[in-house]
């Protein structure tokens, strides 16, 4: 149990070092970092700190409460709230939320779905740059992503 621990306690020291290595110093060189969680607080690993130096937040739901969005934003007050028709619509609810985005004004926005086919096509169609490069190998990946 104690190995069991420890190994544990390296990888989440591990992982906040290289999170807030990236956030902090290598922003300036353009490398981001997409951060998921259903709550940032110490518990999660995203305390006040990490969470000062993130520049774009977005609070992905029609209604969250105010302790979530008080742990997502800044300045929570600053941020819209998804307005009321939209809420109380299930469909037109699904796949809102709110943004604080880092030079911008925070706002309210709505994603919609597509397929694998449909977004394929649409960047075909922007004529975005393909290569003809195999996905990479299981051998490879391993490489790349050493485990303890």
């Amino acid at each position: 149990m104690a190995i069991e621990a420890a190994q544990a306690n390296v990888l989440k020291a591990a992982l906040t070092s290289s999170t807030n290595t990236v956030i902090a110093e290598l922003r300036f060189v353009g490398v981001r970092m997409l951060l998921a969680s259903q709550v940032t607080n110490n518990s999660t690993g995203i305390g006040p700190s990490l969470k000062s130096k993130i520049g774009h937040k977005i609070l992905q739901g029609a209604n969250p409460s105010k302790t979530a969005r008080t742990q997502a934003f800044s300045d929570e007050s600053a941020v819209p709230l998804v307005p009321a028709n939209v809420r109380a619509d299930p469909d037109a609810a699904k796949g809102t939320g709110v943004a604080e985005l880092e030079g911008s004004e925070p706002v309210v926005y709505k994603a919609y779905y597509a397929t694998t086919t449909d977004y394929a096509e649409a960047l075909n169609r922007l004529g975005v740059p393909t290569t003809d490069v195999p996905m990479p190998t299981a051998d490879q990946i391993a490489r790349h992503s050493p485990v303890l």
